[in-house]
């Protein structure tokens, strides 16, 4: 036994870096690998493993920050600009980062939560996604949203004493909302299921919506009655608040094509929400909310330029930070824990950055939405380019939707949200700074990974010759793009 241990140890090695290698020469594949993968983290509650193990998605976006540095091209001419949202979170990390003196080892983690996963664009910036890379994310998209909420559904079916016998735990997985069970999927908890399914449902809807000639459009399209229940089974209320708003938003931008899905959704849900009565309609936590809110801000009074990055939310609880409550140091336990915990993410943003903090990441949310609305309008505008507009139009009302959800929940604290949310804005600058062409079209990364292909580097002969000074023209002057053959 131990002789073929001994063999076999060499070969998954070596096929562990033939496949790292292979990844982070195209940085774009670990990036559609990691959307494919972050929805069924939470199954890892379910195998007894290392703790080191749970850094894979961390650890999956260096190698591919590390692959984009390497092997992206670092002339461009000419060069692209970066989108408005850039100058707003510089200044927000920059803030954090300044105040991080203040809160001690909280901080690291209150950085990481933040604003780790915001290297996503970068890598995107580096290597933008070619089309052919975009219409694999959104089938990702599709893929996931319709099994994870086929798991959702069934969870239902199995009940909670079946849950916890497979390993889950009550009260921290299986959860409750009043009598009625609250699906997690394949998530760790509702409200990331909840948010997930809604997230990547607005950017894929638009998308089958454009060309229903495709069976696999065809087929998400026919799933829809799924994932409304999924989102339902979950009873997580601000996820229908943003799958309502991001719905009126795709209903204003493209209301031809969604007027026939929007009418019958709508008629299941709210069948939906009167059979689960109560569940749906209690005012209990909305109160409890409203209580952490007036905390929260009666403390913007003691620090006007707030508790420091991590001092609140998920980076407290991790980290075993307390936050003190009141001008009186009060440690009433539930006092504190509703300071810490106060479910709206600019809330939080308040208590660690204070006004200046909140006004930042305020103009940067409206920046990304107008550079949304823009991508996709000068989209619309190119014959044969209703692919990109579409995405465009959706990853906007994702946008959108987040922003309001934000405002009972802490958003973008939620894995895996906070992942969808930053990949959803580096497709943007791919669709912002790359003319799209084929999907044969290479980016920069993609000539670095055809150098030792000779076949690949003689598709690329053209590029390469001028490897060094690669044009990207702006959106506003791509030439038309076909949509992804079928």
């Amino acid at each position: 036994m131990s002789g073929v241990v001994a063999w076999l140890a060499p070969l998954a090695v070596a096929g562990g870096g033939a496949g790292a290698w292979w990844l982070f020469r195209r940085p774009q594949r670990a990036l559609l690998l990691l959307a494919a993968l972050v929805p069924f983290n939470g199954l890892l509650l379910l195998v007894p493993h290392p703790g080191v193990l749970d850094g894979w998605k961390e650890a999956l976006v260096l190698g591919a920050l590390a692959g984009a540095l390497l092997f992206g091209e670092r002339r461009v001419a000419p060069r692209p600009a970066l989108p408005a949202w850039v100058l707003p979170l510089g200044a927000l990390v920059a803030l954090g980062g300044a105040t991080a003196v203040f809160v001690g080892a909280s901080a690291i983690v209150g950085l990481k939560v933040a604003f780790f996963y915001a290297l996503v664009p970068v890598v995107l910036w580096r290597c933008p996604f070619t089309t052919l890379d975009r219409d694999r994310l959104v089938g990702v998209f599709m893929a996931t949203a319709v099994v994870t909420s086929a798991v959702g559904v069934a969870q239902q079916m199995l009940g909670a004493e079946r849950l916890v016998e497979l390993g889950y735990e009550y009260n921290t997985t299986v959860r409750f909302a009043g009598d009625q069970l609250r699906s997690f999927s394949t998530f760790n908890q509702p409200f990331p299921f909840a948010f997930y399914v809604v997230a990547v449902s607005l950017v894929a809807v638009p998308v089958a919506l454009a060309d229903r000639q495709r069976w696999r459009n065809r087929l998400f399209l026919a799933s829809t009655p799924l994932l409304v229940l999924g989102v339902l089974s979950s009873v997580v209320r601000a996820a229908l608040l943003a799958a309502l708003i991001g719905g009126v938003w795709l209903l204003v931008r493209r209301r031809r094509a969604l007027a026939r899905l929007v009418v019958p959704v709508l008629a299941l849900g709210l069948l939906v929400v009167g059979a689960a009565g109560g569940s749906f309609r209690s005012a209990d936590s909305l109160l409890e909310r409203f209580d952490a809110w007036r905390l929260a801000v009666a403390q913007v009074a003691d620090a006007p330029f707030g508790e420091g990055i991590g001092a609140s939310g998920a980076a407290a609880e991790k980290s075993g930070a307390e936050l003190t409550v009141g001008s009186e140091g009060s440690k009433d336990p539930a006092r504190r824990d509703a300071a810490i915990q106060a479910d709206n993410y600019y809330v939080k943003v308040l208590i660690e950055l204070g006004p200046i903090g909140v006004w930042l990441f305020a103009v940067f949310l409206v920046l990304t939405i107008r550079e949304g609305r823009a991508v996709a309008t000068a989209r619309a505008a190119i014959d044969g380019a209703q692919f990109d507009a579409a995405l465009a139009d959706g990853i906007t009302a994702a946008t959108v939707a987040a922003v309001v959800a934000a405002t009972v929940s802490s958003y973008w604290e939620i894995f895996p949200v906070d992942v969808v949310f930053w990949l959803l804005q580096g497709v943007l600058l791919s669709l912002r700074l790359f003319a799209p062409g084929s999907s044969a079209t290479p980016s920069p990364c993609d000539l670095a990974a055809a150098a030792s292909t000779p076949t690949s580097a003689r598709s690329c002969e053209g590029f390469a010759r001028r490897r060094t000074w690669i044009w990207w023209p702006s959106y506003s002057r791509t030439p038309s793009v076909p949509y992804p053959p079928g």
